[in-house]
């Protein structure tokens, strides 16, 4: 089901963890928030506000973070 993006709630470089909000979509009315898939760092955000998306978008490109990096 597509939506429209309301927010972006990541930057490029920006360490995330697993399940962490990564952009909001609206859709019928109702707000969903999309997670990262895993712990990383965000390399690229590939959509921006008002964009409409599917919600099985990728939103951002991520680098798996190693437990040193995960810490930073």
């Amino acid at each position: 089901m597509p939506g429209q993006v309301v927010d972006v709630l990541v930057k490029a470089g920006q360490t995330v963890t697993a399940g962490q909000p990564l952009i909001v979509l609206e859709a019928m009315k109702m707000e969903i928030r999309i997670g990262a898939p895993t712990d990383g760092i965000v390399r690229e955000v590939l959509v921006k506000k008002g964009d409409v998306v599917d919600r099985d978008q990728q939103p951002s490109r991520l680098t798996r973070a190693t437990p040193r990096a995960a810490r930073r």
